[in-house]
């Protein structure tokens, strides 16, 4: 029974950890690039115009967006409230990749579209079931705007998200689309080509849900291959028959490992296995990304995402430490 229950704790652990690990995939499409300084709206649009033409050959997408603290009012209810708001200009998925309890979000290129989180819409309306309701919006450049509210999305704070569009100046920019293998060259050219300044900070999002993907699978892995060893070492097996399962093990082990390196990113991959520098680069470039993420000043989406990185290390150290106490109870009972 104990070892029945050690069982199922770590499965649920391991369950909430991919679970936090998808949802880190849905907030960090790509690459994010923030400003210090905030871009000019002729830079945005000089930067839109150059991801539709020919010359963006990498088919790099942009999106700009901000963040701020806006008094919004909801006519049917004429309730006000000040809450944190996401104005961008692109893709809505590339800012807040959120779930949808109902509608959808913004469409790109729409100037009179939002979708506000759940709390949101019972603090304007007292209801969820508010699409189609119109909420007008004092911009941050002192406009007042009127909205359609498309979506409904989850989230546990007040957060609304519209289209901003152009005009207005971003200080973040979503680049999606870029090159798995090479992105740190497909940023430049797309930079270069756009005509963008340097930002301050170049944070490689993708790579990160990436490897918090492969954090959260962990544990299913560690179990696949103890029961491979329980399987090869358990069984009174012959000599003969264990060397070949151990042939067949290897050869099943080979044929594997050139599509598991094709689904990795380009450069998680060594250019020389046998070479200490290429190793010592691929670890130094890990490093550098990993500090750029953690002394970025977080946004409301940042903090989201590392909220779900520390759930996801605790699923993970959840679902070892039941899979360790599983096998320890499973190693006694047979004696």
């Amino acid at each position: 029974m104990l070892l029945i229950l050690l069982l199922a704790a770590c499965g649920l652990c391991q369950s909430a950890a991919l679970r936090c690990s998808r949802q880190i995939g849905q907030f960090s499409p790509g690459v994010s690039l923030r400003y210090k300084e905030a871009l000019t709206p002729g830079a945005a649009d000089a930067a839109l115009r150059y991801a539709r033409s020919e010359q963006n050959a990498g088919a790099v997408v942009p999106t700009f967006w901000r963040e701020d603290e806006l008094t919004m009012q909801a006519p049917a209810s004429g309730r006000v409230r000040q809450a944190l708001c996401l104005g961008f200009d692109g893709q809505a998925n590339a800012v807040y990749g959120a779930d949808y309890l109902a509608g959808t979000a913004p469409g790109s290129g729409s100037t009179a579209a939002c979708a506000v989180s759940a709390p949101l819409a019972w603090s304007l309306w007292g209801s969820q079931d508010v699409c189609g309701q119109t909420l007008t919006l004092q911009t941050a450049d002192g406009k007042e705007s009127r909205y359609l509210v498309c979506g409904i999305f989850c989230c546990g704070e007040e957060l609304l998200l519209y289209t901003a569009g152009s005009g207005q100046a971003f200080s973040c920019l979503e680049l999606t689309n870029v090159s798995r293998d090479h992105p740190t060259q497909s940023v430049r050219q797309f930079l270069a080509g756009a005509g963008l300044g340097e930002p301050e900070r170049i944070c490689y999002d993708e790579a990160m849900a990436w490897c918090a993907d492969g954090l959260a699978r962990l544990p299913q892995t560690l179990l696949a291959a103890a029961c491979l060893a329980g399987l090869l070492f358990g069984l009174p097996w012959s000599r003969t028959l264990r060397r070949l399962l151990w042939f067949a093990a290897a050869l099943a082990a080979a044929l594997l490992l050139p599509g598991w390196l094709a689904g990795l990113p380009g450069w998680l991959v060594p250019d020389r296995w046998g070479s200490i520098a290429a190793w010592s680069a691929l670890l130094e470039a890990g490093r550098e990304r990993l500090s750029d993420w953690m002394t970025l000043v977080p946004t409301a989406r940042d903090v989201l995402v590392r909220l779900r990185l520390i759930e996801t290390c605790l699923g993970v150290t959840g679902s070892l430490l039941c899979g360790l106490a599983a096998c320890l109870v499973w190693v006694l009972s047979r004696k």
